[in-house]
């Protein structure tokens, strides 16, 4: 992937996509032409057919440059939102599973000391009364 977009690049380095910059790659672009070049010359001393580095003119049928790299740049934001938001429902419905999936902890079993006398269950409406009547028992045996 060639682009100088640092957050796309950051998107695609988990899918393993080789990233290049643009300046890069124009250098690699150069590098094979001139290997090309200098074997056209060995082989024939003739003019290249084609150049790599064309100059553009602008048209007279566009109205602006800057509106149309404007609406370039809207179509691409769009595309790349369109790709996340897919992808994020992907990860969404693949969270959702694995939660599903996955068994729920239990809690521990508190291991009892097999030589303490077993506890007496004390029922009560309440907690704090359950609690109360607990203590008294332990002060009366005590």
């Amino acid at each position: 992937m060639v682009t100088n977009d640092k957050k796309l690049a950051a998107l695609l380095r988990p899918s393993f996509v080789k990233i290049e910059s643009v300046t890069a790659f124009e250098k690699w672009l150069d590098r094979i032409y001139a290997k090309k070049l200098t074997e056209q010359q060995k082989n024939k001393k003739q003019k290249p057919l084609f150049s790599l580095k064309v100059e553009k003119k602008p048209s007279k049928a566009s109205l602006s440059p800057q509106k149309e790299e404007k609406q370039e740049l809207d179509g691409q934001l769009e595309h790349y939102h369109l790709l996340f938001e897919a992808k994020y429902q992907q990860m969404q419905k693949e969270l959702q599973a694995q939660q599903k999936a996955a068994p729920k902890k239990r809690a521990k079993k508190v291991k009892l000391d097999p030589f303490d006398p077993p506890r007496k269950v004390v029922k009560a409406p309440t907690e704090m009364a359950r609690w109360l009547k607990a203590f008294e028992e332990q002060l009366e045996e005590g």
